[in-house]
């Protein structure tokens, strides 16, 4: 199937925050209680249409222990138009750890990289820790950044994200210029040319 933009979304964060939960959410629309941690890398693809055009989401699942990160996540960021950062509700903890994968990106990637934070695991209402989460996202960074709080559980804004993730990067592409009618004069004296994914392990 051909589509005119592909784009490629990568989830980061500390381990068991839910990255895999929330791919397999927005892909599959499915849930799985004792879904595997992620070794290394894997990524799934969705296709979709927006703004009237083909897209196809290439979206990468990494793993969040740093003896993974510092070794293989590397390779990812130089390629991606787009992180989302992820964090659990439940666990003041892995809001803080986003702090190591901020400096990756600032060390690897283009300053006006987009940047969206997700604050997963929002159905457990009585388990969570962190109330303003806002608040705290600006104290690590400056930038503008956008913020939902989610459930891969019940799949409360995870379409949201990704598609809001997907136009943003569509509209920051350039337009395609329209051709020429006219041929561009040469002069005669000159010749032109034409040219012609590893084991897993289970997760608590």
């Amino acid at each position: 199937m051909s589509f005119d933009y592909l784009i490629k979304i990568a989830l980061i964060g500390p381990p068991c925050v839910g990255k895999s939960s929330l791919i397999l959410r927005y892909v599959d629309e499915t849930f799985e209680y004792n879904q595997p941690t992620t070794l290394g890398l894997d990524f799934r693809t969705k296709n979709l249409i927006l703004f009237d055009k083909q897209v196809q989401l290439q979206i990468w699942d990494t793993a969040g222990q740093e003896r993974y990160t510092n070794a293989l996540n590397f390779s990812v960021y130089k390629s991606v138009d787009a992180f989302i950062l992820v964090f659990d509700l439940t666990d003041k903890k892995s809001l803080e750890d986003l702090s190591r994968f901020l400096v990756e990106i600032n060390q690897n990637c283009s300053p006006d990289i987009l940047l969206s934070f997700i604050g997963n695991k929002s159905d457990l209402v009585d388990e969570i820790e962190i109330e303003n989460p806002e608040e705290q996202l600006r104290k690590l960074i400056q930038n503008n950044f956008s913020f939902d709080k989610t459930s891969a559980k019940d799949g409360t804004n995870v379409d949201k994200v990704f598609e809001f993730v997907a136009k943003t990067i569509i509209e920051r592409k350039p337009k395609k210029q329209p051709k020429k009618e006219k041929k561009e004069e040469i002069p005669q004296n000159i010749i032109t040319i034409e040219s012609s994914v590893p084991k897993k392990k289970k997760c608590c």
